[in-house]
């Protein structure tokens, strides 16, 4: 049981840290920024609030496009193309959602640790949910990739966010093999008797036939 609450300890670790790692990117940064002619075209990027679906976006490229403002998420590339709205609609809701995947991960595999650690069921759920984290940011990703190609240049808070995704796919893989080692035990009555140390089975029976051989004497 040490062993599983170790591994179950690491992946919580690691899903907090990519929490934590893709909020700092999002609340110091913004992805997708382009410096041209003194001015900067910026895109707004929320990770960890609602907020950001109902973001209002500014493009002030001198140059290259009127000054235009867009809801939500309808960029201008240099040639005055639009970038896609609705590709990066997607990516910025789903990196919401994940986000609340890896946050009810961290708390249900802490709730795990400190109060249901004999519950398997309880280690099932965390690992659902940090599964379907890895996949809503995978594919935010995706989409945030295919909405600019390769217009803009990513900024450093991407590759923290695609580096948060790592740690999610290593805290999701570790509660895969935590649940895994956790459902191949028999049942509750065997995970009883290697923490109490109390005999079950066979050694209930040979202890019983003994004590008749004693008491027969």
């Amino acid at each position: 049981m040490k062993k599983l609450n170790l591994l179950v300890l690491l992946a919580v670790v690691l899903s907090a840290v990519s929490l934590v790692s893709v909020t700092i990117a999002d609340v110091t940064d913004h992805w997708g920024t382009i410096d041209q002619s003194g001015e900067v075209l910026r895109v707004p990027w929320t990770t960890s609030t609602v907020v950001g679906l109902w973001t209002t976006c500014t493009s002030r490229v001198s140059g290259f496009v009127r000054e235009e403002v867009y809801t939500y998420s309808c960029y201008l590339t240099k040639d005055g193309d639009h970038v896609s709205a609705s590709s990066l609609g997607v990516s910025q809701g789903f990196v919401i959602v994940s986000t609340a995947f890896t946050a009810f991960a961290v708390l249900v595999g802490g709730a795990h640790l400190l109060v249901f650690s004999s519950k398997t069921l309880v280690l099932v759920a965390a690992t659902i949910l940090s599964i379907l984290s890895v996949v809503s940011s995978s594919i935010s990703l995706a989409a945030f990739q295919f909405s600019f190609k390769t217009v803009f240049a990513p900024s450093w808070s991407f590759y923290v966010c695609t580096a948060s995704l790592g740690c999610k796919v290593l805290a999701a893989v570790t509660y895969i093999a935590t649940t895994l080692k956790a459902c191949s035990k028999p049942n509750a009555v065997r995970n009883e008797h290697e923490t109490s140390g109390k005999p079950i089975g066979d050694d209930e029976a040979k202890i019983g036939e003994k004590k008749s051989i004693e008491d027969g004497k």
